[in-house]
């Protein structure tokens, strides 16, 4: 199977699955919402980042099809193998353990997956990046996150 099929058949996927988010984040009932008051409809965020999700998948579409020659290795599908395999436990672990003690080491094992291996930069950025996104949430934006059963806030 060539990259640019992978890749094609990747994005493809993903801009269905997109506009089906974005069809469902447009319905009625998710419009109003008696608990937030902010101004803006509870899924003002959600759009945003669906409507960014879909413009990567067309960039990646568009970009596949330079990749039709190259051959995709067994290795490629072993890293993405155990990739997926690394969400489905952090998608697990989020309920369990709260999202800061679950998207810390989620965060390392993505880079190194990714093949960042600079210690200090990684730990850095893999903790940095989930303490914003969870003060984002929590804070601004008054968006509960799963929390951990040993603090009541984390």
């Amino acid at each position: 199977m060539s990259k640019g099929f992978q890749d094609c058949a990747f994005s493809v996927s993903m801009i269905v699955i997109g506009a089906w988010l974005w069809w469902e984040a447009i319905q009625p009932r998710y419009q109003t919402s008696a608990a937030q008051d902010y101004g803006f409809s509870p899924t003002f965020l959600p759009r945003i980042l669906i409507g960014m999700w879909i413009v990567i998948s067309l960039i990646l579409l568009i970009r596949s099809f330079g990749l039709w020659s190259r051959r995709v290795s067994g290795s490629e599908w072993k890293t993405l193998g155990l990739f997926v395999a690394l969400v489905f436990a952090y998608v697990g672990l989020m309920t369990q353990i709260g999202f800061l003690f679950s998207s810390i080491p989620f965060a390392i094992c993505a880079m190194w997956f990714m093949g960042f291996r600079r210690a200090l930069p990684v730990a850095l950025i893999a903790t940095a990046f989930p303490l914003a996104v969870w003060y984002g949430f929590v804070f601004i934006l008054k968006i509960p996150l799963p929390y951990s059963p040993w603090f009541s806030q984390i």
